[in-house]
Parts: C-alpha cells; sequence; structure tokens
C-alpha cells in the first residue's frame, strides 16, 4: 500500500492505492504487516493501528520502525535533528506512546529493539544540519558516507540510544 499509485512496482502482489489511517483495504488474516518509517507521517496513528490490527490473523505480528526521539543524534543536532522533518513527520514517539496506542488497538507489545540505522539517518541529520546552515551537500545519498558513518551511528546504539526503535505488538 502507499499514498500513490505511481509507487507500485512490478510485483504478482496486489497493490492498494490510499493511507492506512484513512484507507483499510480488503485484506484479512495476515501473519505479519510491517510499516517502517511510516507511523511518524500518519495523521490518524489511531485508526490507521485500528485498521492494521482487524487486517491481522490473531495472533499475528505487527512491526513499526519509527525515529527515536531519546536519541544522541537528536541532542547533536537539536532542531536539524531528522526526526522532527516538518511537514513530512507529524509526529514522535516515545516507547510509552507506542505501547498505549498499541494497546488501545488491541496490540500487545512484545518487542522494542534498536533499529540499526547503519549511517544512513546520520546522514540524514548531517545533510539536513548544513542545509539550515546553507550549504546544500546531499551527503545521505552516498553509500561511501552512509559506510564511513556507520560505525558513529552504532555508538549511540551501543549507548542505548539508537537513531530508531523497532516496534513489535501481537494481536
Amino acid at each position: 500500500m502507499d499514498v500513490e499509485e505511481h509507487a507500485q512496482f512490478a510485483s504478482p502482489v496486489r497493490f492498494f492505492e490510499g493511507r492506512i489511517d484513512r484507507d483499510r483495504p480488503d485484506l484479512d488474516g495476515l501473519d505479519v504487516i510491517t510499516l517502517w518509517h511510516v507511523f511518524e507521517h500518519l495523521y490518524h496513528p489511531r485508526k490507521a493501528l485500528v485498521h492494521l490490527t482487524e487486517m491481522l490473523r490473531p495472533g499475528g505480528f505487527l512491526v513499526v520502525a519509527v525515529p527515536e526521539p531519546a536519541c544522541l543524534e537528536r541532542r547533536l543536532f537539536g532542531r536539524y535533528w531528522i526526526g522532527w522533518d516538518p511537514p513530512r513527520h507529524v509526529a514522535t514517539y516515545s516507547s510509552k506512546s507506542i505501547e498505549a496506542l498499541f494497546e488501545g488497538a488491541g496490540l500487545r507489545l512484545v518487542a522494542a529493539r534498536p533499529d540499526i540505522c547503519n549511517g544512513a539517518m546520520l546522514a540524514l541529520n548531517i545533510t539536513h544540519a548544513l542545509r539550515g546552515a546553507g550549504v546544500e551537500l546531499r551527503l545521505h545519498e552516498s553509500t561511501v558516507v552512509r559506510m564511513l558513518l556507520s560505525p558513529f551511528a552504532l555508538i549511540g546504539m551501543w549507548l542505548g540510544m539508537p537513531a530508531a526503535r523497532i516496534y513489535v505488538g501481537q494481536k
């Protein structure tokens, strides 16, 4: 599912155009649904979780990855932290808020783990901070830059302050 039909790629699976926080695809009995850095873009997260939970089979899993507001990068980059990213990101979520949202939708939080973002999010943060200073460099598009930044991104994870977190809920 994506917000625009042009996002569909050549695939044997069905494609649904729409927003999960507004539209519910005609799907039921799914084993796993993933939202990889999608949830922070949703205007109606509770409604989205209701739709997603309805589509899962009993015992099915919902996997949600979101930027972590308690991360080292937010402290380093402040207002230039990519997790804020308005107007694309409409919300940030703490572990407690995700757990409350999951419970309200009938999901039990079964895991919360760091999302190993390698240097991609760190490169985005640097690009965003440079743009704020009037320098237009698209460092995040360079695989070499992301690779070189990976060890620094892992430091945040080792300190218990990862750039993003993955939450797993079970119906």
